[in-house]
């Protein structure tokens, strides 16, 4: 959890229809889950239809996979807003001297909001 950054988000709209899609996150101490996306994508209108979601995390040098399934809500806090801003949308620096920003960055959707999840189980899978 703590040694990757970026998952597959799950989520369901108002429908019922699936949708994935690629996020950087940071986790704390409590493991939950935060992320940065903006107010007019389809994974925040996803999140206010049906808060349940999953994040999905794969190694290729171990072949393990941890899918966290648990309830998404909006941070409203100012302060952990901000922690959590600088702490996903920094640049990440590549070898070979690539600088890489995340993609949310580039996506005109209006603002920023930080999603937190609170994990409600933790299936592991390991391949080898």
């Amino acid at each position: 959890l703590w040694s990757h950054e970026i998952a597959v988000l799950s989520t369901v709209d108002a429908n019922g229809t699936l949708h994935g899609s690629t996020v950087h996150y940071a986790s704390d101490k409590n493991d939950h889950l935060f992320f940065v996306s903006k107010e007019k994508t389809r994974k925040i209108q996803n999140i206010h239809a049906n808060p349940q979601v999953a994040l999905t995390m794969y190694d290729t040098q171990t072949m393990q996979t941890l899918q966290v399934s648990g309830v998404a809500q909006v941070e409203n806090d100012p302060e952990m807003k901000k922690l959590i801003e600088d702490r996903v949308l920094r640049p990440r620096f590549r070898p070979g001297g690539i600088t890489e920003l995340p993609p949310i960055l580039y996506i005109p959707a209006g603002e920023y909001v930080v999603v937190s999840v609170k994990p409600v189980s933790y299936p592991f899978s390991d391949y080898k």
